[in-house]
């Protein structure tokens, strides 16, 4: 296999020097990765009171005719 050609990492990595893309690239990945993390975990379990509401006026007894007054399309 042939090594890859990477001229400027070759030489930022000889002189030292840091470049800020190598450090804010990774920094708002691990970012954004921990706040997914956490919204998943500190959510609210089941449905919210809105999505009952919603949830309960699908599944009334209601036929879809009945629903409404005016003749659908």
């Amino acid at each position: 296999m042939k090594p890859l050609k990477r001229p400027g990492i070759d030489a930022a990595a000889a002189d030292g020097a840091v470049d800020i893309n190598l450090v804010i690239a990774p920094s708002v990945a691990t970012g954004t990765c921990l706040f997914i993390t956490a919204v998943s975990i500190l959510k609210p379990w089941g449905l919210t009171r809105r999505g009952r509401r919603l949830w309960f006026s699908a599944s009334s007894a209601k036929s879809v005719d009945a629903r409404s007054p005016r003749q659908t399309a």
